[in-house]
């Protein structure tokens, strides 16, 4: 199965994650905004630090979204475009879960709630990486009115739409919790019956779209 190459995009910059084997395991990220220039240096970098390849790659990881719109997008073209080289399994993996396994909160419900602007939000609830409330997009109004005492997110808008719960740190770095997220999933998924593409999770349509709804 190995070597394993992942890549998390949803977030401000990129976060990619090399497994040589299953303890030996080495991450980069850059922090900047533009997904589609960084990337490429970033994974080809990473590989070329070990002695690697790309056709020595045998699964490829995504964090395939909820999150910013253009990561998402851009990042899940990557990978899809490199797969139809490579021919390997593909895993997608929730951006949310990594950004609940950067809580360092194992033993108890986290909340995860980024904004999705337009008077939405993601939300999800993992615990230890099982999923108690599956990623989807709800208003705020609607938010307001669940059980949320404590969340995490990565943008200060739930602070001010949510004014009763306590907005948590983030404890761990992005690469640490994707690496955690990772060996959480691989432990109940057949690798053999992965598919070769993963699809973005948008969860919402885009502006375009909007503006075509609206007209």
């Amino acid at each position: 199965m190995y070597p394993v190459l992942a890549l998390d995009t949803a977030c401000q910059g990129a976060v990619a994650v090399l497994w040589l084997n299953e303890t030996d395991v080495h991450t980069c990220s850059d922090t900047g905004r533009q997904h589609s220039k960084s990337m490429i240096p970033l994974l080809r970098n990473l590989l070329h630090m070990h002695g690697l390849q790309w056709q020595d790659i045998k699964m490829l990881v995504l964090s395939h979204g909820p999150g910013s719109f253009t990561g998402v997008r851009v990042g899940s073209a990557l990978f899809s475009g490199i797969n139809t080289v490579l021919d390997v399994p593909m895993l997608p993996i929730s951006s949310l879960l990594v950004t609940a396994l950067q809580s360092g909160i194992d033993d108890q419900p986290v909340h995860v709630i980024e904004n999705a602007y337009a008077g939405e939000a993601f939300y999800a609830q993992f615990q230890h990486g099982k999923v108690l409330y599956p990623p989807a997009c709800l208003s705020w109004s609607t938010l307001s009115t669940m059980a949320i005492g404590c969340y995490l997110s990565h943008d200060q808008e739930a602070e001010r739409q949510l004014i009763a719960a306590t907005h948590l740190p983030l404890q761990r770095s992005r690469e640490t919790a994707l690496v955690t997220a990772v060996h959480l999933q691989l432990q109940d998924v057949d690798v053999l019956g992965l598919e070769r593409d993963v699809q973005p999770l948008y969860l919402q349509i885009s502006q375009a779209e909007r503006g075509m709804v609206r007209g």
